[in-house]
């Protein structure tokens, strides 16, 4: 039976392939920048492999605007979602996580011109917001996405050297397996969630040490599409477990972190999502990235949440 990993690994793969065939060893570059799982604890030694640094997506506004379970094909309407409890309304924003975040910031940086704010993408496809080596069900890191232990401290480093005033967060590699300092940890384990919990931290730090605020957007658990026929549930259930961790963290650093329930918007209802929400699909393709009408449509809803309604 193909594990959960490995599905996850395939789709991704094809998303980001591309993306991640630019290798680069960052040395001053990011210094001088201004873009700037066994049962209950397992943890397993495992020799990660060498790793490289990857370049991180620097897109800033445009000069012109630019088991398995089928889900209900019907459309359906987003429920209210709270919006943000910001106490200023942020004109500069870091647009940061996986290729997830990726396939939304087009759309994210045009509505955020239109609103008077800086909204800068700081993606990194294939990779997610924590260090460490993605594995596989044996623990064993994937060598794919080996490269963004490297990666994401300085570019995370890199996003607070520019001052943003807010960081925003979405990415979903953190529901994976994971090989951090030598050790492996199951997702979904006390053991995992307690180094998630503690990488997440250490995330925090780095991307808050100018006083920026970092705001975690759910995840919302992937539907189908064209290359993705069904939906596994335990996929789905790893999806909400992860946004069930981000939403705790946030409960206890309330002064530099808080939460949008981006999987309200996309997911109304909760999983299985429908494939389409106010008749428009939002991620027509592999069910977890946004394409087609998809982007322009969440953009300015999330904006809302984020900013207040215009």
């Amino acid at each position: 039976m193909v594990s959960r990993l490995a599905r996850l690994w395939r789709a991704r793969r094809r998303a980001t392939v591309a993306a991640l065939l630019v290798v680069i060893v960052v040395v001053g570059a990011v210094l001088g920048a201004v873009f700037v799982s066994g049962d209950g604890g397992e943890r397993v030694a495992v020799r990660p492999p060498t790793s490289t640094t990857l370049q991180p997506t620097t897109t800033s506004a445009p000069t012109t605007t630019t088991t398995t379970t089928t889900p209900p094909t019907s459309s359906t309407t987003t429920a209210p979602v709270p919006p943000s409890t910001m106490a200023r309304r942020p004109l500069r924003i870091a647009w940061a996580g996986d290729s997830l975040a990726d396939s939304l910031a087009n759309a994210v940086v045009a509505e955020g011109r239109a609103r008077g704010v800086d909204i800068v993408n700081r993606t990194i496809s294939g990779c997610g917001m924590l260090r460490g080596f993605i594995a596989d069900d044996n623990l064993n890191p994937i060598p794919f996405v080996a490269a963004c232990d490297g990666a994401i401290p300085p570019n995370e480093n890199a996003i607070a050297a520019s001052r943003p005033d807010v960081v925003t967060w979405l990415s979903s590699w953190e529901s994976g397996n994971r090989v951090v300092d030598g050790q492996g940890y199951r997702f979904g384990t006390p053991a995992a969630d307690a180094k998630i919990l503690s990488l997440v931290d250490e995330a925090v730090a780095r991307l808050t040490a100018n006083g920026a605020r970092v705001v975690f957007l759910t995840t919302p658990p992937n539907t189908t599409g064209t290359n993705r026929p069904t939906v596994n549930p335990a996929d789905a259930q790893a999806m909400v477990h992860l946004d069930d961790l981000l939403r705790q963290y946030a409960a206890a650093h309330p002064d530099k972190t808080s939460v949008i329930d981006f999987s309200a918007l996309v997911c109304p209802g909760g999983p299985p999502c429908p494939t389409q929400v106010d008749g428009v699909t939002l991620r027509p393709e592999d069910g977890a990235h946004y394409a087609g009408d998809g982007p322009a449509w969440v953009a300015p809803r999330l904006l809302d949440l984020l900013l207040g309604p215009r």
